[in-house]
């Protein structure tokens, strides 16, 4: 319950039109939207690519991420083309170049499985 309250807060936080992404919002989006369908926890999904090849993967509204992660789940494949993925496409983008495989952070919010 505590989750779902702190997923809705932070979405609905989310809808105000920020041309920058936050990469604690993104981290949000992915654990809640995106970890389930690929079975990849965030710290290690964001570290399969360096900052330049994830900023390739979202060029052009995300064509290559979608075609590099199209195939894996029906509900993915949804999700990647829909209006609410351009919305949180900035979040995911700035999520995964802050914690990538050339920066010396990683995620920490992801349960230990």
């Amino acid at each position: 319950m505590i989750k779902a309250i702190l997923f809705l807060v932070c979405f609905m936080h989310s809808m105000a039109n920020e041309s920058a992404g936050v990469p604690t919002k993104g981290m949000i989006y992915y654990k809640y939207l995106i970890k389930e369908k690929v079975g990849i926890r965030g710290d290690l999904f964001s570290k399969q690519y360096t900052t330049k090849e994830w900023i390739t993967l979202f060029d052009n509204n995300a064509t290559l991420f979608k075609k590099q992660f199209s195939g894996i789940d029906p509900q993915l494949d949804t999700l990647l083309n829909s209006a609410k993925f351009l919305e949180i496409m900035p979040h995911l983008k700035a999520f995964v170049i802050h914690y990538a495989k050339d920066k010396t952070d990683s995620a920490t919010c992801e349960e230990k499985e």
